[in-house]
């Protein structure tokens, strides 16, 4: 498939540099032909996203929210490590909890908000996200770059020139047209598409790489019908990176749509199985704490008051006195003794303070969360 049709050529005829030219995504998906490997797994991934959902459904509603949550979190410090932020889970909670918000907890806010909207996925929604995004004024957040680009992918011998600025009007509004047309292609094709075609159009000066992923991830959430999942296939991106570029160069210089899908499902069943897991590993620890401190000799109510400070914790490992306090809606001094009889029975650990209160963690569910 002439998928870069155009090449720039100097007055004496000789090769300056190839142009990317991207084909609207409504002409390359009629000429795309899946074998059986992709329609295989196809299936695997709506499995999996089939089983994943049962899962959730099993899960009690309260504790549903947080998943959600936590689920934001994991893409967005994956996104960013990929970026090569170095941050870690902890720092999402203790943000969460007083601390000071860095880099990563900005980007999260902006992620969980944007997860929160329910109007069109236009251009209109990719300024208005890429604005939030970056903070850099030289950059021109929330408005197209201006002027020829050079993108150099992870290994920098591979690199290729995206659309000159005149042509990112049109290419973004084919592109739009495409996410919100209605058609009968299987919306985990379309996502992969849609990834691919975003990512390598660039069309910011800076930013493009974190945008494509939250894009991704608010696509899926909208277009899942088993119901508004946050995929963090940015997790498994980050683990398999030298695959994930060489799938996106491979299109762009040989027009191998295949093998870039194949990489997209993949990455949607691994995440899919991924979130089952820790939901089904989550239960698990909880229902084994659940009976230790049924097991305790204390009074009903207080054992009801632990349980319940530690159904917060499964998708909040990372707590204080006083946010247990506002959860459980109980007096502080009520809130700091359930914290101290967990972490008596080594469950909870103290870990210092923050925000003037001292800090407990879940070891055993952050580790699972972690993974």
């Amino acid at each position: 498939m002439n998928i870069n049709p155009r090449m720039l050529v100097n007055s004496k005829g000789k090769l300056l540099h190839d142009v990317f030219v991207p084909l609207p995504l409504q002409e390359i998906e009629k000429k795309i032909v899946f074998d059986i490997d992709v329609l295989t797994l196809l299936m695997e991934a709506n499995e999996a996203i089939t089983r994943l959902h049962n899962a959730y459904q099993g899960t009690d509603p309260y504790l549903r929210e947080y998943f959600h949550d936590y689920c934001l979190k994991k893409e967005t410090l994956a996104s960013l490590l990929i970026s090569g932020n170095n941050l870690t889970l902890e720092n999402f909670y203790t943000a969460d909890l007083g601390s000071a918000a860095d880099v990563g907890y900005r980007f999260y806010q902006v992620a969980k908000a944007a997860a929160e909207e329910t109007g069109k996925l236009n251009n209109d929604f990719l300024k208005n996200l890429h604005r939030r995004i970056v903070n850099d004024k030289n950059a021109r957040p929330g408005h197209y770059r201006i002027g020829r680009m050079m993108i150099y992918t992870y290994y920098r011998h591979n690199r290729y020139n995206p659309p000159f600025d005149e042509e990112l009007e049109s290419s973004m509004n084919a592109l739009e047209e495409y996410i919100n047309r209605t058609a009968n292609t299987n919306y985990l094709i379309k996502a992969a598409l849609v990834h691919y075609q975003l990512t390598t159009i660039h069309p910011f000066h800076d930013g493009n790489d974190r945008l494509a992923r939250l894009f991704n991830m608010l696509y899926l959430k909208r277009s899942n019908p088993c119901g508004p999942h946050c995929f963090y296939m940015s997790n498994y991106f980050a683990a398999n990176l030298s695959e994930y570029y060489d799938a996106l160069t491979a299109v762009r210089s040989h027009g191998h749509f295949q093998g870039w899908v194949e990489y997209y499902l993949k990455a949607i069943t691994a995440t899919s199985n991924h979130m089952r897991n820790i939901i089904d590993f989550s239960l698990t620890l909880l229902k084994r704490n659940h009976r230790r401190i049924l097991e305790t000799p204390h009074s009903n109510t207080i054992k009801n008051n632990l349980i319940s400070a530690l159904e917060y914790m499964v998708f909040n490992p990372v707590t204080t006195v006083n946010r247990l306090s506002e959860i459980q809606n109980k007096s502080f001094p009520a809130a700091a003794r359930n914290a101290k009889l967990l972490a008596e029975m080594g469950i909870l650990e103290t870990a210092g303070f923050c925000a003037r209160s001292r800090l407990y963690v879940y070891r055993e569910q952050l580790d699972i969360l972690r993974d």
